[in-house]
């Protein structure tokens, strides 16, 4: 199924995923129940489609449906879509690079991140599982060639050099990602990497 807003096919099976979501999303709001969206910030860095996808249908829900619904609702109803790529000739990801890539890239991205760091990353830690998921994206990006645009290369740049170890961190990642699908990192991908770093570094000290 297309919606001729995202690059790539969507199961037909999005519509009642998306009925389902939404309308346990008004049940929540009925009982007061806050679930938190800890990866809000990375979805609408690194999914700003599918993040405006979700934004648009929460205004809609409001007018047609008169219910305010939290705003961060609109990192749920955006991975309902990035959750839900057909497997598709425009779902590149699992054709040409495959889940057994990925799983090399995190397992030897997080190798390097305990290297340069000298620590044990714990596996388990909501930071790690929050640096594998930005892994994920950033290995979905590459494949299908997208890349962030913003303004955040003065900010890497500074970055960069009040933080050396986590700069030369994200720069061994890049060669793990360069090696292993042949694509290379801007400054604002390294950026985020490091900030992830930073995190994993910081619960392990």
């Amino acid at each position: 199924m297309s919606t001729g807003l995202l690059p790539y096919e969507v199961s037909p099976n999005l519509p009642f995923i998306l009925a389902d979501h939404i309308a346990y999303a008004i049940k929540r709001k009925e009982q007061n129940i806050v679930v938190h969206m800890p990866l809000s910030f990375d979805v609408r860095q690194q999914y700003p489609v599918e993040f405006k996808i979700g934004e648009y249908a929460l205004r809609i829900i409001r007018k047609r449906l008169n219910v305010r619904l939290p705003a961060h609702e609109t990192v749920g109803i955006a991975m309902a879509f990035i959750n839900n790529m057909a497997d598709s000739d425009s779902c590149e990801l699992a054709e040409e690079f495959g889940t057994d890539v990925y799983d090399r890239v995190l397992e030897e991205s997080t190798i390097a991140v305990e290297r340069r760091l000298g620590i044990q990353v714990d596996r388990e830690g909501f930071d790690y599982a929050r640096f594998a998921t930005h892994l994920q994206y950033l290995f979905n990006r590459l494949n299908s060639g997208e890349s962030i645009v913003s303004d955040n290369r003065k900010m890497y740049l500074s970055l960069k050099d009040e933080y050396p170890v986590a700069s030369a961190c994200a720069d061994d990642i890049a060669s793990v990602l360069s090696r292993l699908t042949g694509q290379e990192l801007i400054d604002e991908e390294r950026l985020y990497l490091m900030m992830h770093i930073n995190r994993i570094a910081s619960k392990a000290r």
